[in-house]
């Protein structure tokens, strides 16, 4: 017994005395079990690892269609993030089995990405205040929503173009808690030719400072929806664990003002904010015009690092006609000169009175459409010059939107021209070339067939947009122009056209209710329905050419107006062969489907809800759109 117990304490005292089992190191696979199944993680621990050093540990999501291992092997072997991130451990926890494979499916999924951290740090120094999370794709999308939902966990956030479904998705408090935004420091970036998601990134940026974030991000040069090139990852990797800047600086996020001015006077808006590591309290801008004449101007007051401010620069005398275009630069911070920088420039078009002849635009890549204004959603869909055009010379502007990446229903993207003058033409017309093809889904990915279709809509306003009259709207069928819709576009680019001049038919508008306007402003909108792609092109208000004209219709009168129980429709020439209802989002709300030619009808009101309508009758290609009132 006595030669037991000293053999058993041998054995524990070279336990004790025995090196611990060396971790391992260089890149490897690992995998832990989670929800019933074991799930890999790629590893990267540097090759001299050392157990008396801590680390960083950087955990990088990958996108749809991709793996762990896939992903971890790509940025450590081919992208060399070892060698822009010095003693750093890099895990890349696999999606898993679902179809999407996203951390958001099934429901607490990203609960297998904390497991993975829990089990690197008990196998190696990590700092724990050095816990940084990256995502590519849809694998950002996870990204920010972990991190929002979970800022004390991570030291910084990293997001190479999230893939945002859409303004919906993006406005989702229930997924995103946009306010702990200001709890970690963030970087976003995506590629200014990555069409699928450049612009709604852009909006998550401008919304992630909005609530205060302390992020850092824009758009990489010439790059699509891929990762950035290593020194710009090396970039991001230094800002991420360090967003201030080290002199007193601001940055400009905005200079607002209204495009079109129908006022004597401009009073621009600067919006900025504190990038520095200390409180600003006075900022010397100046404005350079197209002849290098400047303007001074001083902001005075308090801004706090990170901290958005907005700045009126007083009322402007405008000329009397002309483009404008200005930029500002901040020269001087708290008194102290700082090396100049332009912080934001500004463009707006100022008429005394609107063009003496109206001309046409083409909408190409090339010609000048400054006189036109965007007013975006911030949507993924956008007006923008195409991008799929096998002809360099059959250029316009597109717009598209499939429901399989999008969430976008009921928003819309606005094209606003500048002012003209309609009394000046005899008989004035607008025509418009459009080529559009919505989308239909079905067997076997959908067990019913339906249509998804997005709507082109075409108003005016003649008190400088005040207020707008719908003259043209269009959707499915009736704004078809290829041959067939587009089915099943599973793929973002099947759901793309790409027309031939012969896929563009021409739409004439009759102006002749408005031929004595001497200021006129038309709006070209897209409103989306989740599903279509579109090119418009020759733009042009001239004498009406024989076109048979889509809203040269009898006259339509409604009454009661407003109206409570029924509204009344009356023609007093062309017979009515079809009614529809839409509200103010677009949505369809009543449809006769094709009728006996009809002078009268009556339309019980009963299920509509108190608001404003559009009605729209039609008589064969013509049509004629009148709103009214449902109240109470």
């Amino acid at each position: 017994m006595k030669n037991y117990i000293i053999l058993m304490a041998s054995i524990l005292a070279l336990l004790f005395t025995m090196p611990a089992k060396a971790q391992r190191t260089g890149s490897f696979l690992d995998s832990l079990e989670y929800n019933s199944e074991m799930r890999q993680f790629y590893c990267y621990v540097p090759t001299d690892y050392s157990t008396d050093s801590t680390y960083k540990l950087l955990v990088g999501l990958h996108g749809l269609g991709d793996t762990g291992a896939n992903f971890g092997a790509v940025v450590v072997q081919q992208e060399l993030w070892p060698s822009i991130m010095p003693k750093t451990i890099m895990v890349f926890p696999d999606g898993g089995d679902d179809n999407i494979s996203d951390f958001f499916t099934p429901e607490n999924d990203e609960e297998f990405i904390s497991l993975v951290i829990e089990n690197m740090s008990a196998k190696y120094n990590i700092d724990q205040n050095k816990i940084f999370l990256e995502g590519f794709s849809l694998g950002g999308r996870s990204a920010l929503r972990l991190a929002l939902r979970t800022p004390e966990k991570f030291a910084g956030l990293i997001l190479n173009t999230p893939a945002i479904q859409g303004i919906g998705d993006l406005n989702n408090d229930e997924i995103f808690d946009y306010q702990n935004a200001p709890q970690i420091p963030t970087v976003i970036i995506w590629g200014d030719i990555d069409y699928t998601y450049r612009i709604i990134v852009d909006t998550l940026y401008h919304k992630l400072i909005k609530h205060g974030g302390h992020v850092f991000g824009g758009p990489v040069e010439e790059m699509g929806h891929t990762l950035p090139p290593t020194h710009v990852m090396s970039a991001i990797w230094g800002k991420v664990q360090d967003l201030y800047f080290g002199e007193k600086r601001v940055e400009m996020l905005s200079v607002t003002a209204p495009h079109d001015i129908c006022a004597e006077f401009i009073n621009p808006t600067i919006t900025f904010r504190n990038v520095g590591k200390n409180q600003i309290s006075t900022i010397n801008f100046k404005m350079i015009d197209e002849a290098e004449d400047t303007t001074s101007f001083i902001w005075v007051g308090t801004v706090d690092p990170f901290q958005v401010l907005n700045f009126q620069l007083g009322d402007m005398v405008m000329p009397q006609s002309g483009y404008f275009y200005n930029y500002f630069i901040a020269d001087s911070i708290d008194n102290e000169a700082v090396t100049e920088y332009e912080v934001g420039e500004i463009e707006w078009t100022g008429y005394s009175r609107a063009y003496g002849e109206p001309v046409p635009y083409t909408f190409d890549m090339t010609s000048d459409l400054e006189d036109w204004q965007l007013i975006p959603s911030g949507n993924n869909f956008s007006w923008m010059p195409n991008v799929v055009a096998d002809d360099p010379s059959n250029e316009y502007q597109m717009a598209f939107n499939n429901l399989l990446y999008f969430d976008s229903y009921g928003y819309s993207e606005d094209l606003i021209s500048p002012r003209l003058d309609l009394s000046t033409i005899a008989n004035p017309a607008l025509t418009l070339d459009v080529a559009f093809a919505y989308h239909t889904w079905g067997p076997p990915y959908f067990e019913k067939q339906f249509t998804a279709s997005d709507t082109l809509q075409i108003l005016i306003s003649t008190d400088c947009g005040a207020t707008y009259e719908e003259i043209f709207r269009k959707a499915g069928d009736d704004l078809q122009t290829t041959s067939e819709p587009l089915n099943n576009p599973l793929q973002l680019a099947d759901g793309l056209i790409n027309p031939n001049r012969e896929d563009f038919k021409r739409f004439q508008i009759s102006l002749n209710e408005y031929k004595d306007e001497m200021s006129t402003l038309f709006k070209i909108r897209y409103h989306s329905g989740q599903g279509g792609s579109i090119g418009i092109d020759n733009f042009a208000v001239a004498g009406a050419t024989g076109v048979a004209g889509d809203n040269d219709f009898a006259s339509i009168t409604l009454y009661p107006n407003p109206a409570t129980e029924a509204i009344n429709i009356n023609s007093t020439g062309q017979l009515i062969n079809e009614i529809n209802i839409y509200d103010m989002q677009g949505k369809k709300m009543y449809h006769t489907g094709s009728i006996i030619g009809l002078s009268e009808m009556n339309i019980n009101l009963s299920r509509f809800t108190p608001g404003v309508y559009v009605l729209e009758t039609r008589s064969g290609n013509n049509f004629s759109t009148k709103k009214f009132i449902v109240g109470k």
